[in-house]
C-alpha cells in the first residue's frame, strides 16, 4: 500500500524569518526592520489558524522588508565612507595660508 501524496493545503510551513527580521533590526535599517519582525511573528499564528496562503504572504514579506532593511544599512555605510573619505582628502590636500612659497617671501 502506497501513501496517497498530500493536498495542497497541507503543504510545508513556511519560514517565519524571525532571525533574520531581528538580525535586520540590530545591524539593518531599524525601521524596515521592525516591520520585517511584525510580518515574522504573524507567519506562526496565521499558518496554525489554517490561513495558509496569508501565512505564506507574510512570510515573503518578512523576507522582503528585512532584505531592504540589510541593502539600506549597507547602502547608508557605503555613502557615509564616501562621504568621510572625500572629506578627508579635502582637508589633506588643501593647501593651507603660508604654505605656498609666494605666501613666505620667497
Amino acid at each position: 500500500m502506497s501513501e496517497t501524496p498530500a493536498p495542497a493545503s497541507a503543504a510545508e510551513k513556511p519560514s517565519n524569518f524571525l532571525v533574520l527580521a531581528i538580525t535586520s533590526v540590530i545591524v539593518g535599517f531599524f525601521p524596515l526592520g521592525v516591520v520585517s519582525t511584525v510580518y515574522a511573528s504573524r507567519v506562526d499564528g496565521l499558518w496554525l489558524a489554517g490561513r495558509q496562503a496569508e501565512a505564506l504572504a507574510a512570510s515573503r514579506r518578512a523576507r522582503g522588508w528585512a532584505m531592504a532593511s540589510l541593502i539600506t544599512a549597507a547602502a547608508i555605510f557605503v555613502i557615509a565612507v564616501l562621504v568621510v573619505l572625500s572629506l578627508f582628502l579635502v582637508i589633506v590636500f588643501t593647501p593651507r595660508y603660508g604654505d605656498q612659497p609666494w605666501q613666505n617671501g620667497g
